[in-house]
């Protein structure tokens, strides 16, 4: 929510934050389809 301009905010339990690696692959996806266009 946040790379595409739009609050997220912080993770909310019972989930927990992302691990960074998960993180990191999330993050390139989220670019990826911004970059492409998609909002």
């Amino acid at each position: 929510m946040d790379l595409a301009g739009r609050t997220g905010g912080p993770t909310r339990a019972p989930r927990l934050p992302l691990r960074p690696e998960i993180e990191a692959a999330v993050r390139a996806a989220t670019e990826k389809a911004l970059a492409e266009g998609h909002k």
